[in-house]
């Protein structure tokens, strides 16, 4: 699954509808460097709460979520 965290907030849910909350995400800024996120939240199988201490205000960060 993915998804791009544009809206310039620290945190993003995310319903990534895998069926399992045993996931891998990452994410990335726009010239392929990775982000760290300060929490991953697992709510279900089917998404995600992703945190960071800095918001993603003019930046397009991918995440991508598999299994």
């Amino acid at each position: 699954y993915e998804t791009s965290w544009t809206d310039g907030s620290s945190s993003l849910f995310v319903n990534h509808s895998l069926g399992t909350s045993r996931t891998i995400i990452q994410v990335y800024d726009a010239s392929g460097a990775t982000v760290y996120v300060d929490d991953v939240t697992r709510n279900n199988s089917n998404s995600t709460t992703l945190t960071r201490s800095v918001a993603s205000v003019g930046e397009i960060w991918k995440v991508v979520i598999s299994k």
